[in-house]
This record gives C-alpha cells, sequence and structure tokens, in this order.
C-alpha cells in the first residue's frame, strides 16, 4: 500500500524530511488512518488475485489439471482413477524393466498404444473405468505384448554384443545352450536355424 498509494507516498515523504516530533507522530496517525481506510480494497484485491490462481478453470487453461471434476462425483471419480493409475504404474514398470531406453511417460504411451491396438476407442484411454476394466479383461493380452518387448530387448542387447565381440557373444551363446533345459535348447536350436 505505502508504494502503491500516492497519499501514503506523499504521507511517507513528509515523515521522511519531517524532524519535529510531534509532527512525525501526527504524519504516522495520518497514514495509519489512511491505510485503515484502503486496506479492505487492497484485501479484495488480493483474494481476488489469489483465487485467480486456484481455480478449476484456471488450473486447466494452465495445464495443470486435465479436466475439472463436480464435487458430487469426486470421490468416485477420484477412486476408480487411483485404481486406474496404480494398475497402470505396474503395467509401465514392467514396461521400462524390459526396455530401459524408455521413460515412463513412454512406457505409458507405449501402453495406451496397446489400449487401441486392442480395438478400444482412443478416447475411452481418458476413462478410468473403462481403462482398468480393459486391463483386467486383457491380461494374456498384455502378458503377450510385455514377452513380446522382453524378447526384442533381449534380441537388440544380444546384437549389440555379437557387434561389438562376435567371439565372445558365440561362447556365451555355447556357455548359455549347455545351462539350458532341453526345451530352452530346442528354442535356441530354431532359432540358430533360421541363420543361412
Amino acid at each position: 500500500m505505502r508504494r502503491e498509494d500516492p497519499d501514503l507516498v506523499k504521507l511517507a515523504a513528509a515523515h521522511a524530511a519531517e524532524s519535529d516530533s510531534a509532527k512525525k507522530a501526527e504524519i504516522i496517525k495520518a497514514m495509519k488512518l489512511r491505510e485503515g481506510k484502503i486496506l479492505p480494497i487492497y484485501q479484495q484485491i488480493a483474494v481476488q488475485f489469489a483465487d485467480l490462481h486456484d481455480t478449476p478453470g484456471r488450473m486447466a487453461a494452465a495445464g495443470v489439471i486435465k479436466q475439472q471434476v463436480n464435487w458430487d462425483r469426486s470421490r468416485s471419480y477420484f477412486y476408480w482413477r487411483l485404481r486406474r493409475r496404480l494398475a497402470e504404474f505396474q503395467i509401465r514398470r514392467q514396461v521400462c524393466k524390459y526396455d530401459p531406453s524408455l521413460t515412463p511417460v513412454q512406457a505409458s504411451a507405449t501402453l495406451e498404444a496397446w489400449f487401441v491396438e486392442s480395438g478400444m476407442p482412443a478416447e475411452d484411454w481418458k476413462e478410468s473405468r473403462k481403462v482398468l476394466s480393459w486391463i483386467a479383461d486383457k491380461q494374456q493380452y498384455l502378458r503377450q505384448k510385455l514377452d513380446d518387448l522382453r524378447i526384442a530387448s533381449a534380441a537388440t542387447k544380444a546384437a549389440d554384443l555379437a557387434m561389438s565381440c562376435p567371439e565372445g557373444a558365440a561362447q556365451g551363446v555355447v556357455q548359455a545352450f549347455q545351462q539350458m533345459d532341453t526345451v530352452q535348447q530346442e528354442v535356441l536350436r530354431q532359432q540358430l536355424l533360421k541363420i543361412r
């Protein structure tokens, strides 16, 4: 207030220039009277300014939240949202484990792509109940996608190792073959037969 109000600025300047203590006390009294008079206006401005930063509309416009939630359905909305996010994060951790080059955001995008790829409408990705239901119904599909990701990641690592040191990669394949059970050995044999 003392920086913005012209009357207070003048009174502050007069107070600084005055040497008589009686007149200084009078100026201070006038300043307090002026501050009491304009305080409600400044308080309203401050409240309005603060409210502009915390309204759902403003937060949505700033991109901090995705949508406004009505109070009467907020409990249900956040219950399903939390359950969906927990399930999504569990799958996302597995995606990041199998493909360490992906960030968590990219892993979520991969999961969303699988959602659409499985035949679900893209706009349903925003509906927590539908995503949670999809995760529950498509366990086998998700396991297959994660297995494909794990295999692709292992193939990439093996190719990188083979390119950097072919002799070491060959010795590693032989050692791995010797430690495998018969089913795993047969899978490896079939894959090696593809080399021509």
